[in-house]
């Protein structure tokens, strides 16, 4: 039939032994099939990038030997760094504004929900290795139904049946307190002290599990509002701390931060050494504030509306973001 046999691992793409046509390249963009856009962007590194080129294949390789959330993982790093080699540094400002911002949703992301299951389940890694792709699509998908906010990701609500692998509840005030005021850095570089992750981690499974089969049915009752109240609750916690990094205060370190690592000439002004920590710097919030104001015409303070999280009582209102 023109399916090569391998060695079947279940909760993947070859569960039967065999590689399968996967049906996320099915899907289309402006009436383009996603496969064609992968083999354009390979095509395009093969003349403008083969060094690019080795690190995209591998991924595409490892991705046909896992699951949806691994290809939609794989199919995002595609397009983000196609993008990158298009558009250069330094860019138009309202290009490198909108740059930063979906970076600073998904660095939100992982702050605030995905670092911290990732360290209280280090030591299970058939939990671990999962909470990254399918994370992104669980979370993304109930960030964009409860909160109207549009991440970077693709809603693969549809095809993702490994999602209640991110359905976790954690608890843990310390851990999420590390990860909350390392937002932008990757896991790795997280300093939890001398913390290690428990061998033997509790469960953190949300009820939703064994409630719902499908996450688009989870999404319909958390619209619809007819989820129980336990059940909210453990999303209130999770959203409240994703809605409360998207202050100005924060948001202002993590756009001079950007600017500084990014920008070939960055303005000077907006951080200074801490004379009592050399190794520490000041934010001048005001100097970052009148920059987004006059050079990328964006005030946060006066575009981004926030309210806090309560189940069944109030929402989210991003009329900035959507």
């Amino acid at each position: 039939k023109g399916y090569y046999r391998v060695k079947p691992i279940s909760g993947t793409d070859i569960s039967e032994g065999y590689a399968v046509k996967s049906k996320f390249y099915d899907r289309q963009a402006h009436g383009v099939p996603y496969r064609d856009i992968v083999a354009y962007i390979l095509l395009y590194f093969t003349e403008h990038g083969r060094d690019r080129l080795t690190d995209l294949l591998i991924q595409l390789w490892e991705a046909s030997f896992n699951c949806v959330g691994r290809h939609k993982q794989v199919f995002e790093h595609f397009v983000l760094t196609h993008r990158a080699a298009r558009h250069p540094v330094p860019a138009p400002p309202a290009y490198t504004f909108e740059r930063w911002l979906e970076a600073f949703k998904l660095h939100a992301l992982n702050a605030a929900i995905i670092h911290p299951m990732m360290f209280v389940f280090r030591n299970r890694y058939e939990v671990y290795e999962n909470l990254e792709a399918h994370g992104g699509s669980f979370w993304g998908s109930v960030i964009k139904d409860t909160l109207g906010m549009e991440l970077p990701l693709e809603d693969v609500r549809d095809l993702d049946s490994g999602w209640s692998w991110a359905a976790q509840n954690i608890t843990d005030a310390e851990v999420i307190e590390c990860c909350m005021k390392a937002v932008g850095r990757p896991f790795r570089d997280i300093p939890f002290g001398a913390r290690k992750p428990p061998l033997y981690p509790p469960s953190a499974y949300m009820d939703v599990r064994s409630t719902h089969r499908t996450l688009r049915s989870l999404l319909h009752s958390l619209q619809t509002n007819s989820l129980s109240a336990s059940c909210l609750v453990e999303f209130t916690r999770p959203l409240s701390r994703f809605a409360s990094l998207f202050s100005p205060e924060v948001m202002c370190r993590s756009f001079a931060d950007y600017l500084l690592s990014t920008e070939p000439d960055p303005p000077r002004d907006l951080v200074t050494l801490d004379p009592e920590n050399p190794c520490e710097v000041r934010y001048n919030y005001k100097e970052i504030e009148r920059l987004l104001l006059q050079t990328y015409k964006v005030d946060l303070r006066k575009t981004v509306v926030l309210q806090p999280f309560e189940a069944k009582e109030k929402s989210f209102c991003w009329p900035f973001f959507r």
